[in-house]
């Protein structure tokens, strides 16, 4: 009888494929059952799955052939792997109990979590605080103020490790002894900005730093939005300290409508 197990490290495989989001990567591998089943479907097979379409099949297929070529997706799972293993990383997959429940519940949950610290059970009950990079003398004393009354009321605080009110956040959170998460549009050994390397260190002595992307991802640009949904996906509720009408942080706050 052929294993239809899910071979842990296929999420990550998978979702290094060209225009597939967690939600399609998700798919796929609930259809085929491994990556190694999904290198050799043929492309009519891709089509059968709901959410791709003629276009995305030919253009999968077509990342799938190159693959059975030159194995650079297993290679970049590989060197991820390692890597993980050498850091004292955990990786989390969506099929594991330890995944944040409600995260898992999100519209496209992340089909993995690179961690480094501890996620606890009690880490459920959580607010995520965001903000402007450049908080005025009132944004960061009204941060500061309302981290310690999380603290005191032990709930997680999530952010996401940006300069300004994220920094206030993740700094008063711990400096009351609380529990607080950061979330990277980077990976975790590219950690962004430079400056907070030394706060990393410190949250995931108290929390966790988490990533969905490879290790070694730079911060691009693009990483940002998708690194918000899982700040709002991680908590129960989100507060916008101090932003711009056009802020990134407002960004968030509409996810967090969504997702609610």
């Amino acid at each position: 009888m052929q294993d239809h197990t899910v071979h842990r490290y296929d999420y990550f495989t998978v979702s290094l494929l060209p225009g597939i989001g967690p939600l399609r990567g998700n798919a796929l591998l609930k259809h085929f059952f491994s990556f190694s089943d999904l290198l050799r479907c043929r492309q009519k097979d891709l089509k059968q799955i709901p959410g791709i379409n003629t276009v995305m099949a030919e253009n999968i297929h077509v990342a799938l052939q190159k693959e059975r070529h030159s194995g650079k997706l297993r290679q970049i799972t590989e060197r991820n792997a390692a890597l993980a293993e050498k850091s004292g990383l955990r990786y989390l997959t969506i099929a594991d109990d330890e995944y944040p429940f409600q995260l898992k519940n999100i519209y496209d949950p992340p089909l993995y979590l690179f961690v480094h610290g501890s996620i606890l059970p009690r880490d459920a009950a959580s607010v995520a605080i965001v903000g402007t990079r450049n908080p005025s003398d009132y944004g960061r004393a009204n941060t500061e103020r309302f981290c310690r009354s999380c603290v005191e009321h032990g709930a997680t605080v999530v952010s996401g490790l940006a300069l300004g009110i994220d920094t206030v956040a993740h700094r008063s959170t711990l400096k009351h002894v609380g529990r607080t998460l950061a979330v990277l549009g980077s990976g975790l050994r590219c950690i962004y900005p430079g400056i907070n390397r030394e706060l990393a260190e410190q949250i995931a002595e108290n929390g966790c730093v988490l990533s969905e992307l490879p290790l070694e991802a730079k911060p691009d640009a693009a990483n940002f939005p998708r690194r918000n949904r899982i700040i709002s996906g991680l908590s129960q509720g989100l507060v916008v300290m101090e932003s711009a009408t056009s802020g990134g942080a407002m960004i968030s706050a509409a996810i967090a409508l969504d997702q609610n």
